[in-house]
């Protein structure tokens, strides 16, 4: 396990995880029930349908108070019609947190989605990926600071003031 320093309280929520925990509970309710991962493992290894969440651009404002982060979604399914219809569910399900919400956690918590904004919609790119089976779309979901943060500045100053840093 990592252990901080006890100064340091964190910053934003793990975006990859929170969209993770917003599909999930939808994936649930489809037949054959899709599975949402953060890594697609070996394709011939796959129980499909399949979605992979994955964090490939963003950054914060320049205000720090939010982090806009873009994440894509790969779709793969037994067949390309399949890709495409569950590649479109989870795209309505994005697009319901445009205004935002929130997101029940599984860990219990709640985090709240600021908004969600399609930036690539559905598409196959045939010369990245041949493999029709696999959808790809990005959104950008914005997120808020878990809570105020400690002045990481000013602890930074006092550290090398201090000579530890």
């Amino acid at each position: 396990m990592i252990t901080f320093p006890t100064w340091y309280s964190g910053g934003f929520p793990d975006t990859e995880l929170v969209v993770l925990d917003l599909l999930t509970p939808f994936a649930k309710l489809v037949t054959p029930q899709i599975t949402v991962c953060t890594w697609l493992p070996d394709i011939n290894a796959l129980s499909l349908p399949q979605v992979g969440v994955y964090r490939v651009a963003g950054g914060i404002s320049d205000d720090g108070q939010f982090d806009h982060a873009q994440l894509q979604l790969d779709t793969i399914a037994a067949s390309r019609a399949d890709a495409w219809a569950v590649a479109e569910f989870l795209r309505q399900i994005m697009l319901s947190y445009a205004d935002g919400g929130p997101v029940r956690r599984l860990d219990g918590t709640t985090t709240n989605v600021h908004s969600v904004a399609e930036v690539v919609g559905p598409e196959q790119i045939p010369e990245i990926n041949p493999d029709s089976r696999l959808v790809p779309m990005r959104f950008q979901v914005t997120l808020t600071r878990l809570r105020p943060i400690p002045d990481y500045q000013g602890i930074r100053a006092g550290l090398q003031a201090a000579q530890v840093i």
